[in-house]
């Protein structure tokens, strides 16, 4: 029984001991160092690089555009002559499309004999 409280004494010291040179030690090393305003800045510079990457490709493809009406004339009159049919279209297949909440029933047929 003295073994076991010598040995638990010990090692309650020992353990003890080692929690406050590692607080000592970590703390001396990372006292200044703030995780969270660290983690914070690193995903949100991630993802402002993301997007200004992202701004970059839309920038270069927008200059091939305007590149290309340049030098096309006819390419714009084609966008122009493309967004009126399909302006076009939707209001026909909104006027052929019954009203909503009304509901369509079909005549009745007279019979010829």
């Amino acid at each position: 029984m003295e073994l076991y409280v010598r040995f638990m004494a010990s090692l309650a010291f020992g353990l003890f001991g080692m929690g406050l040179v590692l607080t000592i030690v970590l703390d001396e090393l990372f006292g200044d160092w703030n995780a969270a305003h660290q983690l914070h800045s690193e995903v949100s510079g991630y993802f402002a690089e993301r997007m200004r990457r992202r701004d970059d490709v839309g920038e270069r493809l927008r200059r091939e555009l305007d590149r290309a009406r340049a030098t096309n004339p006819g390419l714009r009159q084609l966008e122009q002559r493309r967004e009126e049919l399909n302006q076009l279209a939707s209001v026909e297949r909104r006027l052929q499309a019954p009203p909503r909440g009304v509901t369509v029933t079909p005549l009745p047929v007279a019979k010829t004999s």
